[in-house]
């Protein structure tokens, strides 16, 4: 098939009924994100946007401990955010804005497994982190 007949898609009255997609993402040829669009149950168009690339700052670290500390500052440009627990057998939980971090509530990252705040579920808010032992080590990447 060639690309020019993959980029457009049609769907049948009813195809969303009783479904749980709820966006729909459409990518350049260079496999690039570029578009998202939110739809309703009956595939109605809620919502369009034009997303563009990110472009991420150098990766950094923050060693977190016992108790929660500030990892990430706040940032109105962030877009997107890469944190991953690089120390075996550690695991963190995060607190945003002046919320502390309490270990193993709200977002709990294990070691090895990144977790990615994007253009679906960001905040620009400080990064409040706290781990299981002392002297975690976390891989930290910012993107705007």
């Amino acid at each position: 098939m060639a690309l020019a007949e993959l980029d457009r898609a049609t769907f049948p009255p009813g195809f969303f009924q009783n479904r749980e997609i709820a966006e729909l993402y459409g990518f350049d040829a260079a496999g690039a994100l570029w578009r998202r669009v939110a739809v309703s149950a009956t595939g109605a168009i809620v919502t369009a946007s034009s997303l563009s690339p990110v472009t991420f700052a150098a990766p950094t670290f923050f060693t977190a401990g016992v108790a929660s500390a500030l990892a990430v500052a706040a940032n109105a440009a962030r877009r997107a955010l890469i944190l991953t627990v690089t120390t075996a057998g550690a695991r963190i939980s995060l607190g945003f804005g002046a919320a502390p971090a309490v270990l193993d509530s709200g977002f709990t990252v294990f070691t090895g497994t990144p977790i990615v705040l994007d253009a679906n579920l960001l905040s620009v808010q400080a990064v409040n982190i706290i781990a299981n032992v002392a002297a975690v080590n976390v891989s930290v990447q910012e993107g705007s």
